[in-house]
């Protein structure tokens, strides 16, 4: 059985996000609407920004250019659509999931997309990690694990140079100068150059990668001295406003205007349970996180519910597909969009309206 209580601790630190905000926030979530993005400190005036961008970035010659959309918001998520399209905007082909803006590069053929996994789950990369994908047409055709392009695991949480991995202060003062080399390095450390890519790793080493046949031709030793001989110039970005801000904690209102959870609870013939509320009997305790993917109707699809019980995950599945979710929220240039919520109920004597 889970652990309940590590669940009831959560939904208590999230308790505010408990129930979606059913009148969606018109206009633009960001400030950054079609703006290209080519001056050397963009990268700095979005770090605070969403994971999750809608954007555009184009080959280094600009004759083609994709555009990724997102399914999840605040949280990074793979879920979503990739597609490829010439610069007079006829589509190509397309890949089923969302790739991070700053790790994503289009060769200027526009028939290979080149995704450097720059960030690790956990506290480090392994070995067996993938860590570089290459695409071709639509079909993945080549990828690297960590032990394929680097000698050693690093200590940091990741293989691509970060400033973090640089010694900060000695005796309380900062000895990372914003404008130092270090800095630029950790900025700039995934950049093309025509058709190379260049991932500077946290070895201090350049691994050049051909954006054409994804193959690693090149290594530079010395890549404190590189960059501070060589002018680093950002690949042109777009990010692309959207049009309505969202919260993906919780889930959204029912068209009928319940909210999904006490609908659920009814449905179930469960009591739903608030964030302050004491359970002294564990064995009437129901408690599951459930993620669901919204299209522009309104009906949802299950991506993962970790209800142990099969009764009630299959009442769970049946509520899902008979309702209807309000789409206030939805942005009309994205085709999906993910939401989950961390569900507590109690059981009770009312009997089940799932008839």
């Amino acid at each position: 059985m889970k652990n309940f209580i590590y669940l009831f601790l959560i939904l208590l630190s999230i308790s505010s996000y408990s129930c979606y905000e059913q009148e969606a926030i018109k206009g633009k979530a960001i400030e950054f609407d079609k703006i290209d993005f080519t001056k050397n400190n963009y990268k700095d005036s979005l770090e605070d920004n969403l994971l999750n961008n809608l954007y555009k970035k184009f080959s280094a010659d600009h004759s083609y250019y994709f555009v990724s959309k997102p399914y999840a918001d605040q949280l990074y998520d793979t879920l979503g659509v990739t597609t490829i399209y010439k610069k007079n905007g006829e589509k190509l082909w397309e890949i089923g999931r969302y790739f991070s803006k700053w790790s994503t590069f289009l060769n200027n053929k526009g028939d290979a997309l080149t995704f450097v996994n720059d960030f690790a789950g956990d506290s480090h990369f392994t070995e067996e990690e993938t860590v570089i994908l290459f695409y071709k047409n639509g079909a993945l055709v080549k990828d690297y694990k960590l032990k394929d392009v680097f000698k050693e695991p690093t200590a940091y949480g990741t293989w691509v140079y970060t400033v973090e991995g640089e010694p900060q202060e000695i005796n309380g003062e900062e000895i990372v100068d914003p404008d130092s080399v270090q800095s630029i390095m950790g900025k700039k450390n995934l950049f093309t150059q025509n058709e190379i890519l260049n991932i500077i790793t946290s070895e201090r080493q350049i691994i050049s990668m051909n954006l054409n046949n994804g193959q690693i031709n090149r290594r530079i030793n010395d890549a404190y001295n590189y960059v501070k001989n060589y002018k680093i110039k950002y690949d042109s970005l777009q990010i692309i406003g959207r049009n309505v801000a969202f919260n993906q904690f919780g889930l959204p209102k029912l068209t009928n205007g319940q909210d999904f959870e006490m609908a659920l609870a009814e449905f179930l013939g469960l009591t739903l349970l608030s964030g302050d509320e004491v359970i002294t009997d564990r064995r009437k305790l129901v408690g599951f996180e459930l993620h669901l993917l919204i299209n522009k109707d309104g009906k949802a699809e299950i991506i993962s519910v970790d209800e142990e019980n099969e009764k009630i995950k299959s009442q769970i599945k049946k509520f899902v597909e008979r309702n209807t979710f309000s789409t206030n929220y939805h942005d009309p240039d994205i085709d999906k969009m993910k939401f989950f919520s961390i569900i507590l109920m109690e059981r009770n004597k009312t009997k089940p309206n799932n008839s």
